[in-house]
């Protein structure tokens, strides 16, 4: 079977000016009082350069950097589509990175390049003249990692930080392009500029990582509840500035992508209509450094451990901590990251752990809180292991054991009831059962009249075969609402994922 042969217009144009306008408000919300540039064909070097520095020097990730740059340079070199190739170090080679426009679900073949040493020279001899490599057809193959994409002009510029190769912007266009002196010194000076930038990013996210490991070895140690191993995690917390002797309350937040986006927050999705992977990661990691931000802004000293879509915080605190003041602090700080990053965010609070032993207890008493609030929590929220009240002694016996008593028999007729009649009288017997049978209070709890609730209660004892008035029916009958509560959310949940 013969491989599909594109057109840059066929893979190209469709996505360009979407993601130019992108990129270039970016820029501009950057930078209070910048020119606003409009995209034009014949756009200059000069005219975008500032942007491009713009988008250099921003403390964005490697992958928000070199995707907006890409963008840029097909409005600087007026060209179809910009690559960008970093090597990678353990096997010699340059990988696509990204692009401008996505490739992504094109059917685009890509290959990783590997080039002789002559050739590398040989860019990098035109790199330090500030001018633009002058290669034979088969050089030029050699730098093309696209197998599949015709074009009429390929326009290779090296990254290169002093003497050493850091990748490639490969620039493509249908057209033949011819580019002034002046324009050439540009472009090699954005070049060794993308260079510096990308080698001083790849250095910063080597220290992240490193801090991050390290980060992630202690809090395992932590957690694991090891007796013996004080004086080792006692070293590992004073490297990291972690002190211990102060208490600390764990919470885990998990992060997952919201489907219900507004337009313009829409990440590109493939042709199963689903976000891609690296979409959703840019959006989670997004998201992790913001909550990062606000966790240390409010409780300095604090430690959080990165693990996929979860993380472990491990908040720092004053002796006198107030478990419900976190709570409620930690729900306003989910919210707001949920409202600007539109993900759904959990978390499950523990109690105040006070010395090393106690972390494990910690930890356990988080993750039921998660999993439980995941549940009850038909919103994003935080829940504390505290409230979680009878659930937390239901929820394994509500997923187990599905055999079907007298007073589940009762819970299904009177939802079927409510159902059929577009009542709410099930909400209503759980408070009634929760004030203890005391009308007053659960009509006050309810907010109705103290005879409106007696006229349901008449319905309610019309619909089932028990006395609700006798004592020995009121727990279990109220254990019974709590469990098909506890079994429709998981239902939901299952069917929402």
């Amino acid at each position: 079977m013969s491989t599909q042969v594109f057109t840059l217009n066929q893979i190209c144009h469709e996505q360009r000016s979407s993601e130019t306008s992108f990129a270039l408000s970016e820029q501009q919300d950057a930078s209070p009082g910048a020119i606003p540039v409009t995209y034009s064909p014949t756009i200059k070097l000069c005219e975008v350069l500032r942007h491009l520095v713009t988008a250099l020097t921003r403390p964005y990730s490697l992958d928000e950097m070199l995707h907006t740059v890409a963008i840029l340079a097909t409005m600087a070199l007026d060209v179809d589509l910009c690559v960008i190739l970093l090597k990678d170090q353990a096997r010699d080679y340059l990988r696509l990175y990204t692009s401008s426009p996505t490739l992504r679900d094109k059917n685009v073949l890509v290959r990783p390049i590997s080039m002789e040493p002559d050739l590398w020279e040989c860019l990098h001899s035109s790199s330090i003249h500030a001018q633009l490599p002058q290669l034979c057809p088969a050089e030029l193959e050699q730098l093309n990692p696209l197998k599949n994409v015709q074009y009429k002009t390929l326009i290779p510029v090296p990254l290169i930080a002093g003497t050493e190769y850091i990748g490639l912007m490969n620039c493509y266009s249908s057209k033949t392009r011819l580019y002034s002196n002046e324009d050439q010194l540009l472009l090699c000076t954005i070049a060794n500029q993308m260079a510096l930038a990308i080698k001083h990013r790849q250095y910063i996210d080597e220290d992240v990582l490193a801090h991050k490991t390290l980060v992630n070895a202690f809090v395992t140690d932590l957690l694991a509840g090891q007796s013996g191993n004080e004086e080792a995690l006692s070293r590992q917390a004073c490297f990291l500035g972690f002190d211990l002797a102060r208490p600390h309350v764990i919470t885990l937040v998990e992060l997952s992508y919201s489907e219900e986006l507004p337009v313009s927050h829409q990440p590109a999705r493939s042709s199963s209509g689903i976000a891609p992977r690296e979409d959703r990661l840019l959006l989670y990691e997004s998201a992790v450094q913001q909550l990062q931000q606000y966790i240390q802004e409010a409780y300095p000293g604090s430690l959080v451990d990165e693990r996929d879509n979860l993380l472990i915080c491990l908040l720092c605190q004053n002796d006198d901590c107030e478990i419900d003041q976190l709570t409620t602090r930690m729900d306003q700080l989910i919210q707001r990251v949920c409202h600007e990053r539109h993900l759904h965010l959990y978390a499950g609070i523990g109690n105040p752990c006070h010395a090393m032993s106690d972390y494990q207890r910690g930890y356990a008493e988080a993750h039921e809180a998660l999993e439980l609030g995941k549940l009850l929590l038909q919103e994003n929220g935080c829940s504390q292991f505290n409230a979680l009240g009878a659930y937390r002694y239901i929820y394994r016996f509500a997923h187990a054991d599905m055999l079907s008593d007298q007073y589940q028999e009762q819970v299904s007729a009177i939802v079927e009831y409510d159902q059929r009649k577009k009542t709410n009288l099930l909400d209503t017997l759980e408070m009634y059962l929760e004030c203890g049978g005391h009308i007053a209070k659960a009509s006050s709890q309810i907010d109705i009249h103290r005879n409106t609730l007696l006229q349901r209660l008449e319905r309610l004892q019309k619909l089932c075969t028990i006395d609700l008035e006798e004592l020995r029916h009121r727990l279990p009958l109220l254990i019974a609402i709590k469990i098909y509560r506890l079994r429709v959310y998981s239902t939901c949940r299952q069917l929402s994922t």
